[in-house]
Formats: structure tokens, sequence, C-alpha cells
């Protein structure tokens, strides 16, 4: 992840932390933790919405390297892979072939 992308990040996650009256984070380090943990946690969300609102089918890519915003194809970097292949593993009865 870029300098300025983790710095927005950790900036999101202090404004969330303000908002929500939690207290602020001690230190960088544990801001960019919680940012991280957060970004997961939406992920996962945006996940279950995309399984249970398909209509037909849903195209998921497991790539290791996506861009950082859709409007921006140019702008590659490393990202973790989609979690759904470690659920399919995971709950392999679950699955629909």
């Amino acid at each position: 992840m870029s300098h300025e992308n983790c710095n927005a990040e950790v900036d999101r996650a202090q404004i969330r932390a303000q908002v929500h009256h939690q207290p602020n984070f001690p230190d960088m380090l544990a801001a960019w933790h919680r940012a991280q943990n957060l970004k997961a946690a939406e992920a996962f969300c945006l996940l279950y919405v995309a399984m249970t609102r398909a209509k037909r089918l849903l195209w998921m890519s497991a790539d290791a390297k996506a861009p950082c915003t859709w409007n921006k194809l140019d702008n590659i970097d490393d990202r973790q892979r989609c979690p759904f292949l470690a659920l399919q593993e995971r709950f392999l009865c679950s699955v629909i072939e």
C-alpha cells in the first residue's frame, strides 16, 4: 500500500473513532492496524452483499494485484487475495456446482 493510501486509511480510522465517541489511538501503528481491520470488515460486508444479491452469476477475481480504485485502472498495486477461495475450501459442502 502506498504511503498516501496508508495515511488516508489512518485518517479515516481516526475520524470514525471521533464520530463514534471512541477513545483516540495511542499511536499511528495502532491506528493503522485498526484501519486495516475496518477495511477487511468492509470487504467482507461487500462480499456478503454481492453473494446474496447476485441474480445469476457472481464473477470474482482472486488476483494479488488490483487497481486502487476502479476509476483508475492503470494504478495497480499489491492486494490481498479475495477471501472467497479460502471460504470455499473451508466450507466445501456448501459449494454448489
